[in-house]
């Protein structure tokens, strides 16, 4: 029994050697002279010329290779997967005059018919795909397969208004050259983009992938969308926090000391603002529509700083004013009912409060001088306080003192609210200038980057890394 079956397994094994050695090299040739005796491959691949013949279209992605934003060009590494039925190559699965199976067997792309598919919107040329030296994969039902390797570089529109945190739809769209639409029919054959062997790209990061295909009076296309996402990081540590910085490090321009030079500060920023917007300028598309909300950013930016320099120089020129040169009666009048709330000095403080409170006739011990701070004793003639109302020490002196008339004393101007200050400079009133000043570059600062930058952050919903 033992011996029957391994005899049976010999017998076996034997026909199968014999099966694969009996596909020779003469029984190929003799299968293709055969397919190809009749074949043309200047014909469209139909028996009913009249009838449509569909191409699926596939596209896998394998890299991202470059993309310039200034050009708008996006250049793209993958494959195309392209597949018909060729009803004019059938054979059958076991063709006469062999003696094994031949399902599928590699053409050269020569010897075939095949699609002249073109990329439309190529930066380079419009021309074929494909090369001589690449080899159709045919069945034997009429199934042929066709996967030509392509670097394409394609033209893309590009929308940099939230650049740095922009995010673009590029296009591969394919046609088919030569056929009129009701000839060759282009269809997807997959709804995305194949991105099984797709390496990361270090810029850009792959949101979303589409596939329409769609037709018009004249031909048939398939168009292939690649929506991008840029990776921000590299751009925010290298020219948006410092833009930033800047832009609040020109608001202490006028808070610098006039010694320090004020106007060297306010230059040096306003030049520097000037070289971030030609940095920003080469990494951005030179349009006007639409235009970056950074470069209008910046270009606000160097507005300001050109105008707080314009400013400066006008502020030293006040500080630095010879004060022979009385200042006019409206600015007087002016910095005098600002002056009551920001400027007015600890010691007038005090000698306001002192006079409001003149009910109140405290006398100090020995002395017989009203409490009048000690850092101040010269006597001011107030208009709600009366000569005779003053105490006797006052009117006749004291021991050891001499008691100088009120008549000889010089007239001091009255202290109350909105009336300007005795002895107003135009050193008051470049400090005056120089506090409001400060104040609306804060308010300006702060309304363009709730205008320009904010709005670019918010709508980024993405990592920043």
């Amino acid at each position: 029994m033992v011996k029957c079956v391994l005899l049976l397994l010999c017998c076996i094994s034997a026909v199968n050697i014999r099966t694969v050695i009996s596909t020779t090299a003469s029984d190929w040739k003799f299968f293709f002279d055969s397919i190809f005796v009749t074949y043309n491959k200047n014909v469209l691949p139909k028996v009913n010329q009249s009838e449509l013949l569909t191409i699926n279209v596939g596209y896998t992605l394998n890299a991202i290779k470059s993309f310039d934003e200034v050009s708008g060009v996006m250049e793209t590494v993958g494959y195309l997967t392209v597949s018909w039925t060729n009803e004019l190559l059938q054979w059958d699965e076991k063709p006469v005059g062999t003696s094994d199976y031949i399902r599928n067997i590699l053409i050269p792309i020569s010897m075939m018919w095949y699609p002249p598919i073109t990329l439309q919107n190529s930066v380079t040329s419009l021309k074929g795909l494909g090369t001589l030296y690449e080899k159709l994969d045919s069945s034997y039902t009429g199934l042929t397969t066709w996967k030509p390797p392509v670097i394409l570089a394609s033209s893309c529109s590009v929308d940099t208004t939230n650049f740095p945190w922009d995010e673009q739809a590029c296009n591969l769209t394919f046609v088919a050259w030569d056929y009129k639409a009701t000839e060759v029919l282009l269809a997807a054959a997959s709804p995305t983009v194949d991105m099984t062997e797709y390496s990361e790209n270090q810029v850009w990061v792959i949101n979303e992938t589409t596939t329409v295909a769609w037709t018009d009076a004249d031909s048939s296309y398939v168009t292939f969308t690649i929506k991008l996402k840029r990776l921000p990081v590299w751009f925010v540590i290298n020219i948006i926090a410092p833009l930033v910085l800047l832009s609040f490090l020109n608001l202490f321009v006028f808070l610098t000391p006039l010694e320090e030079g004020r106007v060297g500060y306010a230059m040096g920023a306003f030049l520097t603002f000037s070289v971030y917007l030609e940095i920003i300028g080469d990494n951005i598309p030179p349009v006007s529509e639409p235009m970056s909300n950074l470069s209008i950013y910046v270009v606000l930016q160097v507005i300001v700083s050109g105008i707080t320099s314009f400013i400066s120089v006008f502020t030293v020129r006040i500080y630095t004013r010879d004060n022979d040169i009385p200042v006019p009666v409206w600015m007087s009048y002016f910095i005098g009912i600002i002056a009551c709330h920001v400027c007015v000095r600890e010691e007038e403080r005090e000698i306001k409060k002192l006079f409001e409170e003149k009910n109140a006739k405290s006398v100090e011990p020995g002395t017989g001088f009203p409490d009048l701070p000690k850092r101040s004793m010269t006597v001011l003639r107030i208009e709600s306080i009366k000569v005779e109302e003053l105490s006797p020490l006052i009117k006749f002196g004291v021991p050891n003192v001499k008691w100088t008339p009120l008549d000889a004393e010089k007239p001091v101007r009255e202290i109350e609210c909105c009336i300007p200050q005795p002895y107003i400079t135009w050193i008051n009133v470049a400090k005056v200038i120089d506090y409001f000043l400060f104040l609306g570059s804060i308010a300006v600062q702060m309304v363009m980057f709730v205008l320009f930058m904010f709005p670019m952050i918010n709508q980024y919903d993405g990592s920043m890394v």
